[in-house]
């Protein structure tokens, strides 16, 4: 494959990213939105946190030791773009985001997708998650239903993306979780197929 076809892909591939997380949305300034375990992938208008300052302006957050020192219903966004894997305690993080989010607000976590080769390629990583992980949290949901004493934090999982890897580009697919069941049915049971995921979290009471 050439090399102009190879970087017209990469050029997609990070066009339709950026469709899915909507950076130019989430710059407006009249958005509060908290970049969490933003590393060097700081946003312009957002609340930058890492666990040390990684560029001038992150501040420095524990994420693993609770409460965080960040104000109770104050953000309409938090994104969490690789950053769960690594933390010790997922269920104490998301409690933790619904605090901070104010009513309606949204959470959107990127993870590998657990039988990914991205999954581990670091030693980093604490957890592995699934297309399910998070329905613990959404009552609408079998595992939400089943497993509700487990927390009394409640979100709705509204969308979900997954990201598949043709010729070593990320793209993403999804929407409805409907829309990508085809994709998910081979990716747990095959490798190299879903490389990683997104999930869309509206804040319930």
């Amino acid at each position: 494959m050439s090399g102009g076809l190879i970087g017209a892909l990469a050029s997609r591939a990070r066009a339709a990213r950026d469709r899915v997380l909507d950076h130019a949305r989430l710059n407006d300034p009249a958005l509060r939105v908290l970049n969490l375990g933003c590393g060097v992938d700081l946003m312009p208008t957002a609340d930058n946190v890492d666990v040390v300052e990684t560029a001038p302006g992150v501040t420095v957050v524990d994420l693993n030791a609770f409460p965080w020192n960040l104000p109770s219903t104050h953000y309409d966004y938090v994104i969490a773009i690789n950053v769960m894997e690594h933390l010790a305690d997922p269920v104490r993080v998301v409690e933790e985001i619904h605090r901070v989010l104010k009513p309606g607000g949204t959470a959107v976590m990127r993870t590998p997708y657990w039988n990914s080769p991205d999954q581990f390629a670091d030693l980093t990583h604490r957890q592995a998650f699934s297309h399910r992980s998070f329905d613990m949290f959404d009552p609408t949901t079998t595992l939400g239903r089943q497993r509700s004493y487990y927390t009394t934090t409640r979100f709705s999982v509204d969308r979900y993306f997954v990201f598949i890897r043709p010729f070593g580009v990320y793209i993403p697919i999804g929407g409805p979780r409907p829309l990508v069941a085809g994709i998910l049915r081979l990716a747990e049971r095959f490798g190299r197929i879903v490389w990683s995921q997104e999930h869309w979290l509206t804040k319930r009471p």
